[in-house]
């Protein structure tokens, strides 16, 4: 069953909002807050 939660973790890192460009580049808080809250996501899929 691995491959359907591999799936599932995939289709979902898929579907986030990744933060912009310009907010990465100022350094904006919410940018590492979004890959810290993602982090286990990101690295399932």
């Amino acid at each position: 069953m691995k491959t359907i939660e591999h799936t599932n973790a995939l289709a979902e890192a898929r579907a986030l909002e990744v933060p912009s460009r310009e907010l990465s580049l100022r350094r904006d808080p919410s940018v590492s807050q979004f890959w810290n809250e993602n982090r286990k996501l990101l690295e399932a899929a």
